[in-house]
């Protein structure tokens, strides 16, 4: 059969931009005439005579242009670290086009580049003239409190599902993000010590209990986040034996979610089940960094990094070897601690607990200078530090210094008794 002529046709549809960011070249914006590469004049494909051409004459083509969409010059913005821009830009092409993709996009991005209030104003606008742009009022809603949750006012974030629940009392989504905003308020009272009384907070915990039961009932199938809420919020309460029950489902159900593996360590670690304790913390060591990195873009938003929570659950690993008698390794975990904490800004904090605890590993094995070296440097992070001042006291008492010995003995008793009657 006669070869038929090679034409190129070249569409006007542009490509689909995705959410991931990771890689993208700019899309050319072509004449919407398709074009025969092969011939300066179009040949019909169905013509018995034709005869194709493969030498073209290339001053005959096109001169195409380069001509961005607002949504790409967005992108493009975004790449260029233009995180303002980006947002102007995406706002603008919704405006255009009254799409919601781009408008799903625009959340998207708010999130990521942590330009929360940006998107808030944009759902407070929307609200506002729901009707001009014929959106779903409540899924605005939804955005704001996700947008308010993560901005850290959550307060506002636990109004606004309360507001999503009102109207759709089975929304699955809004059930499950609202006990984790609850969640998070009473973590946040606790760890900045704010003014809640017991009662306050049991209430909160409660609330985001019957929050995640409530969306367990109406999910399909076991869901290990939902567990996972509900076992964090009965091991808050300190009733360690549902807490138990709830993270061994959450693993049933995914043993590849790895923030279970933290809690269900801390939760053997209560119970004086060191053993398998050490256990859950080796496999959130194992599981976490595919964890983290399979979040994407979303796990910017987690409180602490995944590094962070790498070195928390090694030094809890730490604690429970010591508890073991297994101070070599206690040793190797803490040192594991000192270096990431060294190394990543918001592991700081673990520097002063890894060299008191170093200190009392190197006391065990018989390392008394070490043991000084480390609580001396503990102290020079904290001169207030009653551990680092009791560890000294008894590695100089190992070593024969009697007079040290004492006087950080005599240091460590007053900041004891000091720290007891602070109401703090």
């Amino acid at each position: 059969p006669q070869p038929l002529p090679m034409l190129l046709l070249i569409s006007r549809t542009p490509c689909r931009c995705a959410l991931s960011f990771l890689s993208r070249s700019s899309i050319l914006r072509f004449p919407s005439t398709p074009i025969a590469l092969s011939s300066p004049k179009p040949i019909s494909c169905f013509s018995s005579n034709s005869k194709p051409d493969h030498n073209p004459d290339s001053s005959s083509l096109p001169d195409f242009k380069f001509e961005l969409t607002l949504q790409e010059k967005a992108l493009k913005a975004y790449e260029d670290g233009k995180d303002l821009e980006a947002l102007d830009l995406m706002r603008r092409s919704f405006e255009e086009t009254n799409n919601i993709e781009t408008l799903e996009r625009f959340f998207a991005l708010s999130l990521e580049t942590k330009q929360h209030q940006e998107g808030i104003n944009l759902c407070n606008a929307l609200l506002e003239n729901h009707e001009r742009f014929n959106i779903n009022k409540t899924s605005i809603i939804h955005h704001r409190a996700e947008l308010l949750h993560h901005k850290g006012d959550l307060l506002a974030a636990i109004k606004d599902f309360e507001e999503v629940l009102r109207i759709q009392p089975n929304n699955v989504v809004a059930l499950q993000r609202h006990g984790f905003t609850l969640l998070s308020l009473y973590e946040d009272h606790h760890h900045k010590d704010k003014k809640t009384s017991d009662n306050e907070s049991q209430q909160i915990l409660d609330k985001s209990y019957r929050s995640f039961d409530e969306a367990f009932k109406h999910k399909e199938k076991k869901s290990a986040d939902l567990l996972y809420g509900m076992g964090k919020v009965r091991f808050y309460q300190r009733k360690v034996d549902e807490a138990l029950v709830h993270f061994n489902k959450a693993l049933e159900a995914d043993p590849t979610f790895a923030p279970t593996h933290i809690l269900l360590g801390d939760c053997y670690s209560l119970k004086s089940k060191y053993t398998d304790a050490i256990s859950s913390y080796t496999h959130f060591f194992d599981e976490s960094p595919k964890f983290y990195s399979s979040l994407g873009p979303s796990a910017q938003n987690i409180k602490y990094s995944a590094g962070y929570l790498l070195a928390e659950s090694i030094f809890k690993r730490g604690i429970c070897q010591l508890r073991i008698q297994e101070h070599e390794l206690a040793h190797l975990d803490f040192d594991f601690v000192i270096n990431v904490a060294k190394e990543q800004s918001d592991a700081k904090p673990l520097l002063l607990p890894a060299y008191q605890m170093r200190a009392r590993a190197n006391i065990e094995l018989g390392s008394y200078w070490k043991a000084v070296e480390d609580c001396s440097k503990a102290l020079r992070l904290n001169n207030k530090s009653s551990s680092a001042y009791r560890y000294r006291s008894e590695a100089y008492e190992r070593l024969g210094i009697k007079e040290r010995a004492e006087e950080d003995r005599m240091k460590y008793t007053y900041l004891l008794r000091e720290q007891m009657y602070d109401p703090s």
